[in-house]
């Protein structure tokens, strides 16, 4: 697999690799100490939304060896100073030495297949795009949308916003069809993952700005206990 780009931003560090046959994919690794919680959430939460008939990129977990791995002779990552240079394959160890290998050395991440088409900027969930003629109905409107949010509220996808969907335009038989095709990406924050930590429980329980609940405890002074602030019992 050969390293044709570092990921440094985003809460999970990784590269993107192009294998054999000429396929690219995004590796996102599991943070150290929390083994499987943001891979599986993924996985899982891609495969959920893809079977109610979202547009998601093919996610897979996956384990290899680090030997697998080589930089390629055009392969970059920041200088520090604004600028680019080569990667090295001390940069290489730095990305894996924050990654927690299995017993027998190996790695496991999630490889998310680039999507195919040309990127036009994120789907926002208001208004229309307007350099697209098909795109006909204010984005509040569209019942897709309505139901994303009953789907994301289920999953407690608490991080569904705009910059975490991607338009791509796409052309089909051999030119003849364009359109934008809209995707939702990067669902590592669901099912009580945050990606690199598990969610506060705050998280799909209140609004970053959420003036009922704010105006509660003004009135009581701090005295009003929010019901995500008690602890559920367990019970096995």
């Amino acid at each position: 697999w050969e390293i044709v780009a570092g990921k440094f931003e985003g809460g999970t560090a990784g590269f993107v690799i192009r294998d054999a046959a000429g396929g690219r994919f995004l590796l996102k690794f599991d943070a150290e100490g929390n083994q499987e919680l943001g891979s599986a959430a993924e996985v899982i939460a891609t495969k959920i939304l893809h079977a109610a008939g979202y547009n998601v990129p093919r996610n897979s977990v996956v384990t290899f060896h680090p030997a697998r791995l080589r930089i390629g002779a055009s392969t970059t990552v920041p200088d520090g100073r604004g600028g680019k240079r080569p990667m090295t394959p001390a940069d290489l160890q730095k990305i894996l030495d924050n990654i927690e290998p299995a017993p027998d050395g190996t790695l496991r991440c999630v490889a998310s297949a680039f999507l195919a088409g040309q990127p036009v900027g994120v789907f926002n969930y208001d208004g229309r795009r307007n350099d697209d003629a098909n795109d006909r109905v204010d984005h509040e409107h569209r019942r897709e949308l309505r139901g994303l949010r009953a789907i994301a509220s289920w999953m407690n996808d608490a991080d569904r916003r705009a910059a975490n969907t991607l338009d791509m335009y796409v052309s089909e038989e051999a030119g003849r069809r364009r359109y934008v095709r809209h995707y939702l990406i990067d669902m590592g924050s669901t099912f009580g993952s945050n990606n690199l930590l598990p969610h506060m429980p705050k998280y799909g329980n209140e609004y970053v700005w959420d003036p009922r609940t704010i105006l509660r405890s003004l009135v009581s002074l701090g005295f009003y206990r929010k019901p995500w602030e008690e602890p559920l019992p367990m019970k096995y």
